[in-house]
C-alpha cells in the first residue's frame, strides 16, 4: 500500500463521523488529521473547513498528528488518533446514559 492510499483511507475513516455529527447535533465535532509532515497545509485545511461552515475552536476540534517524514510512524499515529476520537465518543455516550438515569 502506498502512502497516498493509506492517508486517503485514514482521512476518509476519520472524517466520516464528522458528517454524521454535523447533521445530528450542533455540538462541537472532533476530527483527526494525520499527515506525513507539518508542511504548512494546515491553513488551507482550516480554510476549506471554514468554507463548509466549520471554525476550529467554535464548532470543530481538530486533533493533529504528524509523522515528521517517517512513514513507519503513520500506523502508530493513526491508532493514536482513533483512540483519542473513540474515547471522546465513549465519554459523550456515557454522559447521555448518566442523564437518562
Amino acid at each position: 500500500m502506498d502512502r497516498r492510499s493509506f492517508l486517503a483511507g485514514v482521512t476518509a475513516v476519520l472524517a466520516a463521523p464528522l458528517a454524521t455529527v454535523a447533521q445530528q447535533t450542533a455540538k462541537v465535532a472532533r476530527i483527526g488529521r494525520l499527515e506525513q509532515s507539518s508542511s504548512g497545509t494546515d491553513a488551507a485545511f482550516r480554510q476549506g473547513l471554514l468554507e463548509l461552515g466549520y471554525v476550529e475552536g467554535q464548532n470543530i476540534v481538530i486533533e493533529y498528528r504528524y509523522a515528521e517524514g517517517k512513514a513507519e510512524r503513520l500506523p502508530e499515529l493513526a491508532a493514536e488518533l482513533v483512540g483519542v476520537l473513540r474515547q471522546n465518543c465513549v465519554r459523550r455516550a456515557w454522559r447521555r446514559v448518566a442523564r437518562l438515569r
